[in-house]
């Protein structure tokens, strides 16, 4: 009878303990139950990922390897299809520029390419350039090509680029947002013989302090310059602007367009280890600028843009009905800004010396303004005589005719 009694406490015993390795392995591959089950992860440096999103900080100059499984596969299942590639996440999208074609970062192609991604049956590689900068991937994917990239870019975007990783019917899938870390210093070797192990204890050398290098009194940052706006590449300049300067050093450069379409209309600096921080730039001269240079490497923006000349339209007049153009006597401008008012006088001529059929008893019996060009063409609106004999109107987005019409008593 104890017999049957154990066994049935074994029994009970081994299903909790079952029930329990189920909730485990149910907890686990559902994110601590804040997702659905999952069939398909992700293994990095030994790691799970389980979390539809997240994030990893990875150093440059380094090759990442990750592993894809199957939640139900063994060691003799047959390796399944999987999809990786690596996409822009931009938590504040910009504008670069291709050989002067403007286009979005979050449309920005051939990144697998640029972190040379290599797909394997049961895992993928790929590698992150020499500096945690966009431009660096960006020049990679568009090799060849002239870019400018916004020099806040990198501050605006911490996360710059997104692995994304899903089964193969994306019914799984895992959005691992990237941040490119400096790599710091490496490959340092120590010299053994000059490695000097001190104590305190009775007839030990006090150690040898190594000779410090002296410090330099300043330090040369990089200048990288670049322009902004309706401003080109082929567009003609004269520049000096130096590659380098000490903190500290008051820099002093020369910008000048030569095409008079264009005029410079911003100056500004970003300052990489200091993106808040305002640096003046104060005109010493005809096309001659200056700033001090800050201890940090800094990108020097100017903007250039096409200067918006007022455009005139053109006013002609016309007549209907009877009689002809040189019946009357415009006194109208021929040509004026959209918005201007434009005032004019009208008055009838007498051909009785001129045409012997001359009818006398004709008049301007309406006004009339035709637009002729422009988002508003074909459109017209009449006019009436003021107090003063004038007429008067606003002047369209466009050239018009001003028609008379003329009618015998």
């Amino acid at each position: 009878m104890k017999g049957k009694t154990v066994a049935k406490i074994i029994a009970y015993v081994l299903i909790a303990l079952l029930l329990v390795a189920v909730v485990g392995v149910v907890y686990k591959f559902t994110n601590g139950f804040n997702e659905s089950f999952k069939t398909f992860y992700v293994e990095h440096d030994g790691k799970q990922i389980l979390s539809a999103d997240s994030k990893l900080e990875l150093s440059c100059c380094t090759t990442k390897k990750f592993n894809v499984k199957y939640t139900f596969d063994g060691e003799k299942s047959e390796a399944k299809d999987y999809n990786v590639e690596i996409v822009p996440h931009a938590d504040k999208d910009f504008e670069f520029t291709e050989d002067g074609t403007k286009k979005k970062f979050s449309k920005a192609e051939n990144l697998n390419a640029a972190f040379a991604l290599k797909k394997g049956a049961t895992g993928f590689e790929f590698t992150l350039p020499d500096e945690p900068k966009i431009e660096q991937i960006l020049q990679i994917a568009y090799a060849g090509k002239t870019l400018i990239v916004p020099p806040d870019a990198n501050a605006n975007n911490p996360y710059p680029f997104r692995l994304v990783v899903s089964s193969y019917n994306n019914a799984v899938k895992y959005n691992i947002d990237i941040k490119m870390l400096d790599a710091g210093v490496v490959g340092i070797e120590l010299d053994k013989t000059h490695i000097v192990f001190g104590g305190t204890g009775s007839g030990a050398e006090e150690p040898i302090e190594p000779e410090q290098p002296e410090k330099p009194s300043t330090q040369e940052y990089s200048i990288t310059s670049y322009t902004l706006g309706d401003i080109t590449n082929l567009v003609p300049v004269r520049s000096n602007i130096p590659q380098k300067a000490q903190g500290g050093e008051t820099v002093t450069f020369t910008f000048e367009i030569l095409d008079g379409d264009y005029e410079i209309t911003d100056m500004s600096i970003f300052v990489e280890k200091e993106p808040k921080r305002y640096v003046p730039i104060t005109s010493v001269g005809e096309h001659v600028y200056s700033f001090v240079m800050p201890e940090s490497q800094i990108s020097l923006r100017i903007q250039a843009d096409l200067i918006v000349s007022e455009t005139y339209y053109t006013i002609e007049y016309d007549m209907l009905g009877n009689g002809s153009v040189l019946s009357i006597d415009v006194d109208c401008p021929s040509r004026a800004k959209a918005g201007d008012v434009v005032t004019f006088t009208v008055a009838m001529v007498d051909l009785s010396d001129v045409f012997e059929d001359y009818d006398p008893t004709l008049k301007i019996t309406g006004v009339a303004v035709c637009i002729r060009s422009g988002e508003q063409m074909d459109e017209q609106f009449y006019l009436d005589q003021q107090s003063d004999g004038t007429y008067s109107f606003t002047m369209p987005h466009g050239d018009i005719t001003i028609m008379f019409y003329l009618m015998r008593e």
